[in-house]
């Protein structure tokens, strides 16, 4: 319907969601007044489901470089 006899496709991306931060706890958790509400994890994890991409990982990090690195790995 378009006039065209071919089509471009491209595989969806592959994508991994990972927070950091000492002063993030989880949104079910009432933050003081020195931490926020990790709700960046779960914004950006249904944002990515409306382009039906699923991240192969979803996850809060602290402020450890090893754990990060390893998370990255």
């Amino acid at each position: 319907s378009l006039g065209k006899h071919t089509l471009k496709v491209q595989k969806l991306p592959q994508v991994a969601v990972l927070t950091t931060g000492n002063e993030v706890v989880p949104v079910h958790q009432t933050a003081s007044a020195t931490q926020i509400n990790n709700s960046n994890l779960h914004l950006l994890k249904a944002l990515f489901k409306k382009l039906n991409i699923h991240p192969i990982k979803a996850a809060h990090l602290l402020d450890d470089k090893k754990a990060i690195k390893t998370a990255l790995e």
